[in-house]
């Protein structure tokens, strides 16, 4: 993907092309006013926060299969980089690979321009799937448009889930307590949801819809992001730090 210094306009929003600091390629989007990546590396990101962090090398290494689900398909870096991680490494594997994106002109740039070949490419109005063959093999599916009134199409037993929306303050319902419920009810026991977001609130918010996290050290030049696991029949306690009522938890508006 070398699209550096493009401006691309959809239906939905413009978006401005630009490299990160790692040499990878990002987009800053007008509808949400934000990034949509670290300026310090967009792929380095995507490795440290979501490959690493829901540990998908460390998955493959005792299944053949692994099923992903990425929230914000985007310019689809987050694919590509997966793909590029896990075919160093392996072969044989199968992964599906779920994704969403509510723009559907900017998720069809993204494959058009990707550095891999789409196969069985099929489009509707409301999902494109398509397979990659290198030395493993990727089904993909994209679902397009708001996710929250699609969640329906979102697989269930996920073993990774990249929690990658734009922020709390400009996307709020994709990280309320019925975002992350849905998402736990999506999951098994194995399950790991990565994300760049340390805000108490999403703290909180995870906790009370039955994820425990942990932080981790984050990317560039944020100092943390967060890995959680869904644990199930039990209610987790609320942790000295969150207990102030200032500290909201997330709930649809």
């Amino acid at each position: 993907m070398n699209h550096q210094d493009k401006t691309l306009r959809t239906a939905f929003s413009k978006y401005t092309l630009h490299l990160t600091e790692d040499g990878s390629v990002s987009f800053h989007s007008k509808a949400y006013n934000e990034d949509g990546h670290s300026l310090s590396g967009a792929a380095g990101e995507t490795i440290h926060n979501y490959i690493d962090g829901c540990k998908i090398i460390e998955k493959l290494e005792k299944q053949t299969h692994i099923q992903i689900f990425e929230m914000g398909f985007g310019i689809g870096l987050g694919l590509e980089t997966t793909i590029k991680k896990i075919d160093e490494i392996y072969s044989a594997k199968y992964i599906d690979y779920c994704s969403c994106e509510i723009d559907s002109e900017l998720a069809r740039f993204g494959i058009a321009s990707s550095n891999y070949k789409s196969e069985k490419l099929r489009h509707t109005s409301n999902e494109i799937n398509f397979e990659i063959n290198t030395n493993n093999f990727y089904r993909i599916k994209i679902i397009l448009g708001d996710i929250r009134q699609m969640t329906d199409s979102i697989p269930p037993l996920l073993d990774a889930i990249y929690q990658d929306p734009f922020s709390v303050k400009k996307n709020p319902s994709l990280w309320t307590y019925e975002w992350f419920t849905m998402l736990r009810q999506k999951s098994h026991e194995n399950t790991i949801l990565g994300t760049y977001s340390t805000s108490a609130s999403v703290k909180k918010t995870l906790l009370k819809s039955g994820w425990l996290y942990e932080e981790r050290p984050g990317y560039g030049r944020k100092k943390t992001c967060l890995r959680a696991t869904p644990i199930y029949n039990i209610e987790l306690p609320i942790c000295e730090e969150l207990k102030s009522e200032e500290i909201k938890i997330l709930y649809d508006e």
